[in-house]
């Protein structure tokens, strides 16, 4: 059965997590385009005490989450997978079930399921890749880049990318970190670097109020930018420009799209693989903390020359001369051509991966079917 006949629909599952959403946009985006498919998404509510027993138990009842039922639902985080599962049943297998993440209950009980390759997880029907997916494209980050640069006159370059997360179940990135990395960029800065410091929803407040006041003094040598609807205190510190404002994500992708380095912390496997898909050197800034999981995919991101490590114990009041070196080190890198964050000089792009394996199972089973 061909593909454009035989995906019509796909349904979103999301329970408000951004990372999940941010998977789930990519992969569905992905899906779509290659089938011609339409898009419904779906946000799930489901009552506290159902969310208890995710990824077990029975979904609550839902009003939009009835027949028809969709040709693919796409689904990620332990609130959805009940839902998944109900629908699957439901839908007597003419529903493609497919899971983002692993849904913690046994593989045979879905169509397809992309696990993170540190998850080690396994399965005819599991496929897994080093990096996530995300919602990334080469054109927005164009787009975006083209809108920010006019505002970046007078800043020096190399222009880096600072991509900021927060503490976590496995990292605390306290204040102690924050101050070596506190250091870290004003080294960079002190020999002539650009920062374009982005933070996310889960950076504290005092951490961003503490990396601003210690950056302050070196002007438009640096810019911040935070999410919308964060709990941090301003929007942006670029430069005024008679044009209308920027929505703020065209922003941090045209961050992404200027950057000819970037700086990403530790915490967050989609951070880093977001910096990777851009192909230019990715440093990851280890917190401390961690757990299993972190542990081997940072490990084999950097055995794999995909990133490099940024660590140190930094004095905060003195640069020494290892350190010194390390910036010099940093600046060279990435002045290198090409200055790209592969072995072979091409970044990395789970998201397509992982959208033609996904197509490859939906029209197996529906040809079979």
């Amino acid at each position: 059965m061909p593909a454009k006949t035989a995906i019509k629909t796909i349904w979103t599952l999301s329970s408000g997590q951004d990372g999940c959403d941010m998977q789930i946009t990519g992969v569905a985006g992905g899906l779509a385009k290659r089938t011609g498919a339409a898009i419904i998404a779906k946000q799930l509510h489901p009552p506290a005490w159902r969310q208890l027993f995710a990824p077990y138990g029975r979904p609550a009842p839902q009003a939009d989450i009835q027949a028809p039922w969709p040709h693919v639902v796409l689904a990620a985080g332990r609130q959805t997978i009940p839902y998944a599962l109900a629908i699957g049943k439901q839908a007597k297998g003419a529903t493609f079930t497919a899971i983002l993440q692993n849904p913690r209950r046994a593989p045979a009980l879905f169509d397809f399921i992309w696990a993170p390759a540190h998850d080690a997880l396994e399965g005819d029907n599991v496929f897994s890749t080093l990096t996530s997916p995300h919602a990334l494209t080469r054109d927005a980050l164009t787009e975006a880049a083209a809108q920010l640069k006019p505002r970046l006159t007078n800043m020096a370059r190399p222009w880096i990318a600072v991509l900021l997360g927060g503490p976590n179940k496995a990292y605390r990135f306290d204040m102690a970190d924050m101050a070596r990395l506190v250091q870290h960029l004003r080294g960079l800065a002190e020999k002539g670097a650009g920062l374009m410091i982005s933070a996310s929803r889960r950076t504290p407040p005092a951490h961003f109020a503490r990396l601003k006041q210690a950056l302050a003094e070196l002007g438009e040598q640096v810019i911040f930018f935070t999410p919308p609807n964060s709990t941090l205190p301003a929007n942006s510190t670029l430069p005024a420009t008679n044009d209308a404002p920027q929505p703020d994500y065209n922003i941090y992708h045209g961050i992404l799209g200027l950057a000819q380095a970037i700086i990403v912390t530790g915490d967050s496997v989609n951070m880093v693989s977001e910096a990777c898909f851009v192909g230019v050197p990715v440093w990851v800034f280890h917190l401390q903390g961690g757990s299993r999981r972190f542990n081997n995919f940072h490990k084999t991101m950097q055995a794999q020359g995909l990133v490099h490590a940024l660590t140190g114990n930094i004095e905060a009041e003195n640069m020494g001369t290892e350190n010194a070196e390390s910036v010099d080190n940093m600046l060279a890198t990435i002045t290198q051509a090409p200055p790209a964050n592969s072995a072979n000089g091409l970044p990395i792009n789970s998201t397509d991966e992982i959208v033609e394996m996904l197509y490859k199972h939906c029209i197996e089973k529906f040809e079979n079917n």
